[in-house]
């Protein structure tokens, strides 16, 4: 009888972690420019239900978070976060980025199986080379309002980061060396904004001399033309 109650245990201990080991938080492989800024989807893929959570995010050297106008890096996304949980981001010491997710009502659990939980906004500095990255999620804790302890733990998980180097006289980090630099630096010259929205002085150098002039628009016009 023991017997039989241990092998009874034991399989629905085994079952508990098989189940666990499918809840993760993700973020999808996703592509960076140098000096570009891009929102990226945080993910919670979860068998369980679970109504907290906390993470702590890091990134590779060169790539951060940007705050917005209101001081703010993240938004949280409403189709999967209840109205009373709170998101909470905050800079440790060594780099990282703690996340999380505070529940003021635990009849709510957290929406659906799959999909973002937090949009982050990362830059990568202007100056980074061109290669393959990878982040991290480490300390990760998943609980649910029902049960006293947290309900699955992972020490790490990780994904890949690519970063692609802009072109000289990509003066609107576009990706692209052509026509609309050049308007783009008359527009800066002229001291109006950028047809894109972004302006990057360093690529908008293009003959490297220091200064963002109409010798760079020359310089431009000869790449296009090389092309």
């Amino acid at each position: 009888m023991n017997k039989r109650f241990i092998l009874t245990l034991t399989s629905l201990l085994a079952l508990v972690i098989q189940v666990s080991a499918e809840d993760k938080v993700t973020i999808k492989d996703f592509a960076i420019q140098a000096g570009e800024t891009i929102d990226v989807n945080i993910e919670l893929e979860n068998d369980a239900s679970y109504t907290a959570f906390q993470f702590d995010l890091y990134l590779p050297e060169g790539i951060s978070l940007k705050e917005d106008k209101n001081g703010c890096v993240f938004k949280k996304n409403d189709d999967r976060i209840p109205q009373k949980t709170d998101i909470s981001i905050g800079k440790q010491k060594d780099g990282s980025y703690s996340i999380v997710a505070t529940p003021w009502d635990l009849n709510k659990d957290i929406i659906g199986n799959s999909g973002s939980v937090v949009t982050i906004t990362v830059t990568a500095d202007k100056d980074m080379k061109a290669g393959d990255l990878t982040g991290y999620f480490r300390k990760i804790k998943l609980a649910n309002a029902n049960d006293a302890n947290i309900r699955a733990t992972y020490d790490e998980m990780s994904f890949p980061i690519s970063v692609a180097s802009l072109p000289l006289g990509d003066a609107n980090v576009s990706g692209n060396v052509d026509a609309t630099d050049i308007v783009d630096i008359v527009n800066y010259l002229m001291g109006k904004p950028s047809s894109t929205g972004a302006f990057n002085e360093d690529l908008a150098d293009a003959n490297e001399d220091g200064v963002v002039d109409t010798a760079d628009i020359v310089s431009i016009v000869n790449i296009i033309m090389n092309k």
